[in-house]
């Protein structure tokens, strides 16, 4: 199923391949997020609910919506055809068989081997979401009874990136970056961190879950020049998918973005479209996906008390109503425990510290020159940064070396959310933190260091009713847009004498460094 003869051309990308191989070939299903499950156990509890509810909630989720595919297309169903629609795959399951088969793969979704954190999980599920109301859209114009097929096949053209994401963490912020360069462009990048393209890699995914030959296809072009390769009774549905492939992969925020991108292709696709036309198209599109995200449950579906709410009434429905599926319960319980078995394991040799979730001192010196030479390619401004807990002796020494771990984790966890997929964040040892930035221009730049200032002055941490203040050194160094030969580790020493230059200052503060002006030519 993979691509033959795939070349890499490091050791590194041949690590990772093998580890993606290994990650894909163990997922029964795909990740998802509690949002969808949670709405089918609301439309389970009512008795008035439609099986269109049901089919609506099913269609916005690409874990659950290939699973009833799947299931559709086996032998069991009997079809002489394959079913590419889930009001169709619905009708011939049946709600009662339906159930405990969204229960198993929705608590399966939720601890999916594809281990990324919830944040990211959500934010590719929203991007999905608006690519596939977009390709709906569009389908309801040019060919409206394959509304159904053009909403699934947009959902499902990413899911090949959590299993990516997850396979190399230290990875994952540059592959990030890349995929939203021109197409052609990102192909070259991503088999260069991989050997293969996200595409490939959902490609794969679709087959080892059985779904239909329309969905392998989209999955695996939906990012050719020229559009994804259909089925030839499917044609009608090209226009809309190439519309919905220009959209970010990641959502930045609460709104997923739709990008230049998605103008010029609009115009491509629609020559008479007027710049008026394009700004209402956006308004329209942008009401339909919030009228779908309010229907399954809107921002407090993410809420840590109503998802533990979740899955105890699952567990309830299972009890009470499905006690065939008890057995199978429990196998999937012994397989989440031996994941988190797995999972520490891996993290004890991997590059990741196990304490704040970073990159290590190793992994983030090979992904900071490798962000480096990227950056330079793509003319991007850099910030690179070290940081340092002040006093970190006393911290331990007057409260303990659990507040200790306590303050470590807080510094990290500050990092990690504010670079976020603009960069990478690692712990370079003890008390030191270090981290990479990339802006696209100097107003982002500037919103960056904003943001790393708030998060990076005087804190309060809390083991259980004991408060104390924690505070850190800070040394930034922007560089503009580096020379393609720039050494990593030589201005990540630069930095650091920044950061000592804030503790000889008297610390708690932050020294930040323009980037240098560059003679004139």
């Amino acid at each position: 199923m993979w691509p033959e003869k795939t070349v890499f051309k490091t050791k590194s990308a041949e690590a990772r391949f093998e580890r993606l191989k290994k990650l894909v070939e163990a997922m029964d299903v795909l990740p998802t997020t509690a949002r969808v499950p949670m709405r089918i156990l609301e439309l389970h509890r009512s008795r008035s609910s439609t099986l269109d509810q049901y089919g609506d909630a099913l269609m916005a989720d690409a874990s659950l919506a290939s699973r009833v595919l799947s299931l559709a297309n086996s032998a069991w169903a009997g079809q002489n055809k394959q079913v590419t629609k889930i009001s169709e795959a619905m009708r011939l399951i049946g709600v009662n068989n339906l159930m405990p088969l969204l229960f198993g793969v929705s608590l399966a979704g939720v601890f999916n081997h594809a281990d990324i954190p919830p944040s990211q999980r959500e934010a590719l599920w929203k991007s999905s979401l608006m690519r596939a109301v977009i390709a709906r859209h569009f389908a309801n114009i040019d060919q409206k009874d394959l509304t159904e097929q053009a909403f699934l096949c947009a959902l499902m053209q990413d899911i090949g990136l959590p299993a990516m994401l997850s396979c190399d963490q230290a990875a994952a912020a540059e592959l990030m970056l890349v995929v939203d360069l021109d197409p052609a462009a990102a192909a070259t990048r991503e088999r260069g961190l991989y050997g293969v393209t996200h595409g490939e890699v959902a490609a794969v995914i679709s087959k080892r879950l059985k779904l239909p030959e329309l969905f392998v296809k989209t999955t695996e072009s939906h990012h050719m020049l020229d559009g994804p390769k259909l089925p030839p009774e499917f044609a009608h549905i090209g226009p809309a998918l190439r519309m919905s492939a220009t959209i970010p992969h990641v959502a930045s925020g609460d709104m997923p973005g739709i990008g230049e991108r998605f103008a010029k292709q609009l115009l491509i696709e629609r020559p008479n479209t007027t710049p008026v036309n394009v700004k209402q198209l956006v308004v329209t599109l942008i009401k339909e996906y919030n009228q779908l995200l309010g229907i399954l449950g809107g921002k407090d579906a993410a809420d840590a008390l109503r998802f533990r709410s979740f899955l105890q009434d699952v567990c309830d429905q299972v009890a009470r109503t499905l006690s065939s599926a008890i057995d199978e319960s429990v196998r999937e319980v012994n397989r989440l425990e031996s994941r988190v078995g797995e999972l520490e394991t891996k993290a004890a040799g991997a590059d990741i510290d196990s304490l704040t979730g970073l990159v290590n001192r190793r992994a983030f010196t090979a992904r900071g020159t490798e962000l480096m030479r990227l950056a330079a390619e793509i003319h991007s401004f850099v910030g690179i940064g070290f940081a340092d807990i002040d006093d970190f002796k006393l911290v331990n020494d007057q409260n303990g070396h659990e507040a200790g771990d306590a303050a470590l984790r807080a510094l990290g966890g500050a990092l990690k959310q504010t670079v976020g997929k603009r960069g990478v964040a690692g712990r370079f040892g003890g008390d030191e933190f270090v981290f990479l930035l990339l802006a696209e221009n100097a107003q982002q730049q500037e919103q960056m260091t904003q943001s790393l200032q708030k998060v990076l002055c005087k804190q309060e941490c809390k083991i259980g009713e004991k408060r104390f203040p924690v505070s850190f050194s800070v040394g930034i160094q922007w560089l503009g847009t580096p020379d393609a030969n720039a050494n990593f580790e030589a201005e990540l020493k630069r930095v650091d004498e920044l950061m000592y230059k804030a503790k000889q200052a008297g610390k708690n503060r932050c020294i930040i460094q323009p980037a240098p002006q560059r003679a004139a030519a």
